[in-house]
């Protein structure tokens, strides 16, 4: 794998001859290893309730909760879901509402988390292996998103 097609380096715009490129290289394990959680947790062989394009569609939404248009629409291209596409549909009557407030409550505001926010979800007919999943690719993207921020003011800098 070539660590400049990893997501986290080629939506941060880290290039050949970049400066940023060269400290990236002094960490290839941490890039490879990212790219690999990324696939774990949007590709999922067991993917429970949530396809890959909700997992899609809710990591965009969190990305761009960030201001991180770029990294919604690799998300969103990688499902095949347009910006204007409608948000992909719950499986077996699930309550969407009860998922999104959770996400964008978890995704932007996890500290206020609490156990009522769980078993809304548990009452809304989540498994808790479902909800373990959702936690997952929500504490992934966060950091996602942390890491092609900081890779981009760190061009910023060396530019």
């Amino acid at each position: 794998m070539n660590i400049l097609e990893t997501t986290v380096l080629s939506v941060a715009s880290v290039s050949v001859g970049n400066q940023v490129e060269a400290v990236a290289r002094t960490r290839t394990q941490v890039f490879e290893m990212t790219q690999m959680a990324e696939d774990t947790v949007l590709r999922p062989e067991d993917f429970g309730v949530f396809s890959h394009e909700l997992r899609a569609w809710l990591a965009g939404r969190i990305a761009e909760q960030a201001g991180d248009s770029n990294l919604k629409f690799h998300y969103l291209k990688g499902a095949g879901i347009t910006e204007n596409s409608h948000h992909p549909e719950l499986p077996n009557g699930l309550n969407w509402d009860t998922l999104i407030t959770f996400v964008d409550k978890a995704a932007n505001s996890t500290r206020n988390v609490t156990a009522d926010d769980i078993v809304n979800l548990q009452q809304s007919g989540f498994t808790d292996k479902d909800i373990v999943k959702l936690c997952q690719l929500i504490g992934f993207i966060a950091y996602q998103t942390r890491v092609v921020s900081g890779l981009r003011m760190m061009s910023g800098i060396f530019s």
